[in-house]
């Protein structure tokens, strides 16, 4: 924007527009020579330039019109780099009068991120110090896997875009273990960099999915108002979309019911995985995609792993308002208060479905229930501890006729992570549901890297328990 000289009043400022109608903007460094903006298109992590140069020329043709018109347009370039990197950042942009720009790289195969610079004049990009090192000890062999965006359709004919990561030696028969993730609120982003158990079921033959739903921030803020309020059921609907289009399914099943809209770039269901190999996990407000996916179509999970869960939307908002993000909150689900809003949150909750499932058919909600992991945190004041209890005891009351609080219940129970030996007495014992609760940890979990890891080894094994074919 140009501050019209000396006055630098809001009156004054031109609107810029970089080439790509659909660029989410995140961020913007500007240098003497050229500018960098960084964002997303199409949900897909990219970094345009162009020099400073074009944009003047850019504005004196929008000063020759007499200042008419939407603003200043320029033509923008993509900085190159491989798609294998899902994740990119600003590097230390300290230089005014640099002639390159430097970027953090992250990738779901490399442990470590890789630091780079591309070079304005010459369009190259170039590895910063040793990037054999930048792989680590951990990282996979870029060679021998795939990194690639897919599209599933939704329930009203949107594509919802879906990254994939597997090896090229998968046979495309359905029978590939897989771990679908999402997240899907706020308008946040799913920032998709490597993690030690993502290497480790690489390693193992899995495939790693990661369902970019509507209410996220991947396609920018209409994206996220899309999958919100009074639309939520929209990113319930994309995550199921995604679990079926991961096989061979028909797609298009709708949680609350939907109608035909333009859609987004789709393609044929990609038959890497079926109900016996897929789990799905979510995290915090992640969890309501498996916890509805638990309700409205257990039949195509294996498993579904629940991270410090938020999941009792509609009693949480209604009933515990000095929680420090109810109020907030009102925006992304609703206000209770409003009866369509209450009503349309109790449509989807989680728990209530459950238990409403649990009381008019208990028969077939058990023959479809899926292998369940809950995990929470007592201190936790963001996704309080009693959503994983709840989330718990309604499975066990699902999967026998017990009253929902047995005085004893009978899942397996681990408290703060408790020894290997205990885990897997308490896996030998799950056959449908494993609770793990940590006495002393807030809504992040354990702080200990030992504890960390331990965290995600229980994960592990009960992913592979639940999904992998016999070896």
């Amino acid at each position: 924007a140009d501050a019209g000289g000396s006055d630098p009043a809001e009156a004054q400022w031109v609107p810029l527009a970089v080439s790509h109608e659909e660029l989410s903007v995140s961020d913007i460094d500007v240098f003497r020579d050229f500018v960098c903006v960084y964002g997303r298109l199409r949900g897909t992590q990219v970094v345009l330039s162009f020099t400073v140069k074009d944009l003047r020329r850019a504005y004196e043709a929008h000063a020759a019109k007499g200042g008419v018109g939407e603003g200043i347009r320029v033509d923008a370039k993509s900085v190159p780099f491989s798609p294998a990197f899902t994740a990119v950042q600003p590097g230390v942009n300290a230089l005014f009068t640099t002639p390159r720009v430097e970027l953090e790289l992250g990738s779901l195969l490399r442990p470590q991120q890789c630091h780079a610079a591309y070079h304005m004049e010459d369009d190259k990009t170039e590895f910063l110090g040793d990037a054999a090192a930048a792989m680590g000890s951990g990282a996979a062999d870029e060679g021998d896997f795939l990194c690639y965006r897919s599209h599933a359709t939704s329930a009203d004919g949107v594509g919802v875009p879906v990254t994939v990561v597997h090896s090229k030696h998968i046979s495309y028969d359905g029978e590939t273990p897989t771990l679908l993730q999402g997240y899907g609120a706020y308008g946040e982003c799913m920032e998709l960099y490597s993690q030690p158990q993502y290497a480790a079921l690489l390693a193992r033959g899995w495939c790693l999915a990661f369902a970019h739903v509507r209410g996220g921030g991947e396609l920018g803020r209409a994206w996220h108002r899309q999958g919100s309020g009074m639309l939520k059921e929209k990113s319930f609907d994309d995550f199921i979309a995604a679990a079926q289009h991961l096989g061979d399914g028909e797609t298009g099943i709708s949680v609350l019911g939907g109608s035909a809209d333009a859609c987004e770039p789709k393609h044929a269901p990609l038959n890497i995985t079926g109900p016996a190999r897929l789990a799905g996990m979510g995290t915090s407000a992640g969890a309501l995609l498996c916890g509805v996916a638990a309700w409205a179509a257990p039949e195509l999970f294996a498993a579904l792993v629940f991270r410090m869960p938020f999941l009792d939307v509609y009693t949480t908002m209604t009933c515990h308002p000095e929680l420090p993000l109810t109020l907030h909150e009102r925006d992304e689900w609703g206000d209770p208060a409003a009866p369509a809003a209450a009503a349309y949150m109790r449509a989807w909750d989680p728990l209530q479905n459950l238990a409403r499932l649990r009381e008019q058919d208990p028969a077939a909600l058990r023959a479809a229930m899926p292998r369940v992991l809950v995990r929470g945190s007592m201190h936790d004041t963001r996704a309080p501890y009693w959503n994983a209890l709840k989330l718990a005891a309604l499975y066990d009351e699902a999967a026998s006729d017990a009253p929902v609080y047995a005085p004893k219940p009978r899942w397996p129970l681990l408290l703060g992570g408790g020894a290997p030996a205990e885990a897997s007495e308490a896996f030998a014992r799950a056959e449908r549901l494993l609770l793990d609760m940590h006495e002393e940890e807030g809504h992040f979990g354990p702080q200990r890297l030992q504890d960390q890891l331990f965290d995600k080894a229980v994960e592990l094994v009960f992913l592979e328990e639940a999904c992998a074919a016999p070896r």
